[in-house]
């Protein structure tokens, strides 16, 4: 290869590479209203019931709330900007008809108690499912 054509190539991958960052760097991150105390990144996206009930293996109030109040409408997770013993995600279940979103979140304490997590929101009138 030319010297020309090595500056030509090294031209395109340093702008394909600041172009890729740009793109990184316009991800939405903003604390709900209802919530200000989370951040949340990116958008939520839909899951169906089997990675529900991955999630309900991993996450030990989900699979007693799954239990007691059956499976939900619509379930979706959303990335957060996690603080400890938080992981970084939660998982999201609607239910329509009652106007009910609740949130779970996978817990970290010990390799001991791999499974736990906990509610960590419920409340009517939420909406906000997308989809």
């Amino acid at each position: 290869m030319t010297r020309t054509g090595v500056c030509v190539l090294t031209t395109a991958l340093l702008l394909l590479a600041s172009g890729a960052g740009a793109a990184t760097g316009e991800v939405r991150r903003e604390r709900p209203a209802r919530r200000p105390y989370i951040v949340e990144i990116g958008q939520p996206y839909a899951i169906g019931v089997e990675r529900l009930q991955y999630e309900a293996d991993h996450i030990s109030a989900l699979k007693v709330y799954l239990e007691e109040y059956g499976y939900p409408d619509y379930a979706e997770i959303q990335e957060i900007l996690p603080e400890w013993p938080w992981e970084q995600y939660e998982v999201r279940l609607y239910y329509m008809p009652a106007n009910l979103e609740v949130d779970f979140g996978p817990v970290f304490v010990s390799d001991a108690t791999p499974n736990f997590g906990m509610l960590k929101l419920s409340c009517r009138g939420a909406g906000g499912a997308s989809g």
